[in-house]
């Protein structure tokens, strides 16, 4: 009874040394919202460590969608300006990345209704966030997408599917089930997905403009944007061309088919099994698929990307909850890594996934019940054989302490030790951020740094004030891609007029001055697309070059009329460099006024105008610099090159001056700008 009742108290005593929290590394407060972003110390903490590493993955709780969104948007950023990661990789299949990319780099209407339909408004605020900022990037620092996991949905491949396939028109009667299949797939997720997107707010009204308003439902494209094939048996009433909104519902013959119900995963079954029999890309029927190769044409290859996502998601839902599901899935993701580490030997990746899959060791229970060993854990043992290639940084919520958490450590043995651990950074935080660096000396950590290099730590009973309604940071991304700027300049050339003229005036006892820095104003009108800006302009010139007794005076004067094309980098960065060229049309005028006879006759009929006119072409660098959205300054440096002949003629008459010899006019130089230019901002709608 005694030993029995040792054995009690040691098993207590033990229990409670457990739970004793553990010394904790220095915290470091880390804030999204902070003005200086990258200079925080986490900021510089964490690029530091991931300068060293070539992968680099935040580790989220799926349930927290709302700041995991916010959170892969600034460690995207944070890693793309302060490690040189120029790669994101997510947890989605390839089919994602596709129209994220697309997405991302130009004003992809199709692409962004797509994500739309298959995303919530957190994660569509994150997709929106990327493309306004990477659009800006120059082409060298542009972000490119990769999808590593296998096909777990197949709303994207469904769309993706139906994007090939409206391209090809009308199919062969023998094709037209599958194509029907497809089509009416497509749009119910189409339909529906963007009926769910909205529900959010109460918007019904919404989903029909927003779809219409896409270059799929645009009235003047409406017989072949939607539908990607008709059924054979009958032909589809014609839409007029007109610009109104057009509703989905119009897609559908009333005459000949019901609108389709809720797509479910065994309709998608039966479009895949038909695909696998009649468009196979391999397997048994891929000879008796030569039709559909045929009509696909230059879009089969495509089309073959498409089929093999399809089938892998019937793989997928084959394999659901067996532990075989969970160690191909990682696999599945380790390899898709290697093969891009491999075709890009240079470069580094960023991602946010689950926090299983971020783990450096074994997984037990993290993300079900079986041990597995995650992606990061097989990079690092298999690929790098090292522990600085890859760089984890787990993420953690004060509301995860009401819960049974889902943090394990390598063995369950140790349990309690690594919850006793979580427990003492949850209680680290109160309404902040905080990041700790699990590898510093200083703390008695001992399971967490075995699956995470960092741990940000975040109180999450905040978590409206970390979300916005529209995208994050448009107030650190210059004004959009197209808008309209009034301007002024001042250009400066370094003489006035040619020696030629000068010599002229001399010979005919005229010393005229001629100024060896002399410049005039130019006022601008200038529209501006992404990456070319068309200008018009005009400016002119007035001096008196010589000025004698009794009034008698020759005045120089010009009127100059531009038009510039530039390019340049891109005008939504806040330094913007191009080069432009600018044709110049100038009329140039020099009068002369005789001097007074007396006081009744001041001013004698004597005056004489000559008159040339002349053209030059013009080449410069430009650069700019974006004070505010709405107010730039602009300096040009180039080179203009003088294609008069030199001859004048009298203004009045017509006749040539000096005999029809060349006297000279203005001169090929150089020349330099500075002007301020006033943007004319059109709001986004």
């Amino acid at each position: 009874m005694k030993r029995l009742f040792g054995i009690t108290a040691l098993m207590a005593v033990s229990s409670l040394m457990a739970q004793e929290l553990p010394i904790l590394p220095m915290g470091i407060k880390f804030d999204f919202a902070a003005i200086n972003f990258n200079q925080q110390d986490a900021v510089q903490l964490m690029s530091n460590r991931a300068k060293s590493a070539r992968v680099i993955l935040t580790g989220e709780n799926h349930f927290y969608s709302k700041f995991n969104s916010l959170a892969e948007y600034r460690f995207l950023r944070m890693m793309h300006e302060n490690a040189g990661v120029r790669n994101f990789v997510i947890e989605l299949s390839p089919t994602r990345a596709y129209f994220m990319e697309r997405y991302f780099t130009k004003e992809d209407s199709v692409a962004k209704m797509y994500l739309m339909a298959s995303s919530s408004k957190h994660y569509m605020n994150l997709f929106d966030s990327i493309a306004i900022w990477n659009r800006a990037l120059p082409a060298s620092e542009k972000i490119k997408v990769h999808g590593l996991d296998v096909e777990r949905f197949y709303d994207m491949s469904v769309l993706w599917l139906y994007d090939i396939l409206k391209r090809r028109g009308l199919p062969p009667a023998e094709l037209a089930a599958g194509v029907y299949l497809a089509r009416n797939a497509a749009n119910t997720i189409l339909t529906d997905g963007i009926s769910n997107f909205y529900d959010d707010e109460g918007s019904s009204s919404d989903v029909e403009s927003d779809i219409a308003s896409s270059d799929e439902f645009n009235g003047s494209t409406a017989d072949t944007a939607i539908v990607v094939a008709d059924s054979v048996l009958y032909v589809r009433p014609k839409v007029s061309n007109r610009n109104t909104p057009i509703s989905v519902d119009r897609e559908f013959d009333p005459m000949i088919e019901s609108r389709p119900e809720a797509v479910e995963s065994e309709n998608i079954a039966y479009l895949v099994n038909w695909l696998k029999e009649y468009g196979a890309a391999d397997g048994p029927f891929v000879d008796s698929s030569k039709a559909w190769k045929n009509w696909l044409g230059s879009d089969y290859n495509e089309y073959v990307k498409v089929y093999r996502q399809l089938k892998e998601w019937q793989q997928w839902e084959a394999l659901d909850n067996t532990a075989q599901q969970y160690t191909w899935r990682e696999e599945h993701m380790y390899r898709n890594m290697v093969a891009l580490l491999n075709n890009n030997s240079q470069d580094k990746f960023y991602g946010q996934f689950g926090r299983c899959h971020t783990s450096l060791v074994k997984q037990q229970q993290d993300c079900g019940w079986f041990e597995y060993n995650s992606m990061l854990t097989r990079l690092r043992t298999r690929y790098f054989q090292d522990d600085t290639s890859v760089l984890s940084i787990g993420i953690f919520y004060v509301k995860d302490k009401d819960s049974d958490g889902d943090i394990c450590a390598e063995n369950l043995s140790n349990n309690s030790v690594i919850n006793a651990e979580v427990k003492a950074l949850y209680e680290s935080i109160d309404n902040n951020m905080m990041l700790y660096d699990l590898k510093a000396g200083d703390s008695q950590l001992k399971e967490l740094p075995k699956k995470f290099s960092f741990v940000l730590v975040h109180d999450y009973t905040n978590e409206d004030d970390e979300d916005e309604d529209g995208p994050w940071d448009v107030e650190n991304i210059a004004l959009g891609s197209r808008y309209v700027s009034i301007g002024a300049n001042q250009l400066f050339i370094p003489q006035m007029m040619t020696s030629p003229m000068v010599q002229h005036f001399a010979d005919n006892q005229y010393t005229v001055s001629n100024p060896s820095l002399f410049s005039y104003q130019l006022f601008q009108l200038a529209v501006h697309s992404s990456n070319a800006n068309l200008m018009i302009g005009t400016g002119g010139k007035s001096k008196d070059i010589f000025s004698g007794e009794n009034g008698e005076r020759l005045n120089f004067r010009a009127r100059t009329f531009t038009v510039d094309l530039q390019y340049h980098s891109n005008n939504e960065n806040r330094w913007v460099i191009g080069i432009g060229g600018r044709a110049w049309y100038q009329i140039q005028n020099i009068k002369y006024t005789p001097p007074t006879l007396n006081m009744l006759n001041p001013r004698p009929d004597g005056n004489q105008t000559i008159q040339s006119r002349e053209w030059m072409p013009a080449g410069y660098l430009s650069i700019e610099r974006r004070l505010i959205d709405q107010i730039s300054l602009t300096m040009n440096i180039g080179y203009r090159k003088d294609m008069s002949s030199g001859k004048w003629y009298y203004k009045d008459t017509g006749l040539p001056y000096y005999g029809k010899k060349s006297i000279g006019g203005d001169m090929s130089s150089i020349f330099a700008e500075l002007g301020i230019h006033i943007n004319l901002i059109k709001d986004e709608e």
